[in-house]
């Protein structure tokens, strides 16, 4: 384990899995602990569970409720508890976009971001995409311009274009860099999402459903 580079980060977070695997403490034999604090590696499961709070929040249209310590981030809720796998860990301080959800319309950084502080709150998850108007248009445009290469960018970046297309169906190039701005795509597919973007505004025009 390794302490995230977020000097508001309260906690130690296990990160080191791979790509799919378990993010956070929800591992068997990992805890959080307080940074600096050196700690057992078997849980103190009765503190745990002191620690936990009930959160409710709607995902992709479902009412879901959840038991963690508030401090969590949503990425872990997400990940661990909901199984909303497409939401992706990047960087761990909101830098790099591959956590990118939709909360009440506007695109956050899960990773960021407590359980606590969207409680209560609607989360649009890339999963839930088919079953939203703008979202499903743009999945739609992004398949046929084949936008993504390694793809681990791709589901941030999808709903962060789903966010600004809904608020604005014809952005400008100003606005559409704006919005793409905290996403990193080290694959350089930059030309093929631009032209996914304008694909995408084209069939929220014209109002073309997949």
């Amino acid at each position: 384990m390794r302490v995230l580079p977020n000097k508001n980060r309260h906690y130690l977070h296990q990160i080191d899995c791979p790509v799919g695997g378990t993010v956070g403490p929800a591992r068997e034999g990992k805890v959080l602990g307080l940074v600096g604090e050196r700690m057992s590696a078997k849980p103190n499961h009765s503190l745990i569970h002191m620690m936990n709070t009930s959160f409710e929040l709607t995902v992709n249209g479902r009412a879901r409720q959840v038991q963690v310590d508030p401090a969590t981030p949503l990425l872990y809720v997400l990940r661990n508890d909901l199984e909303q796998k497409g939401t992706r860990f990047g960087c761990g301080t909101g830098a790099c976009g591959a956590c990118t959800v939709l909360v009440d319309g506007h695109a956050l950084q899960s990773c960021d971001v407590t359980i606590e502080a969207v409680a209560g709150r609607t989360v649009l998850t890339t999963e839930g995409l088919a079953d939203d108007p703008v979202g499903a248009m743009v999945r739609q445009a992004f398949i046929a311009e084949q936008a993504a290469q390694c793809g681990y960018c791709i589901n941030g970046i999808l709903l962060s274009v789903t966010a600004l297309l809904t608020r604005d169906t014809t952005p400008g190039r100003e606005q559409i860099n704006e919005a793409l701005n905290r996403h990193l795509c080290r694959c350089g597919t930059h030309v093929r999402i631009l032209r996914a973007v304008h694909h995408a505004m084209a069939l929220v025009n014209t109002g073309v459903r997949p």
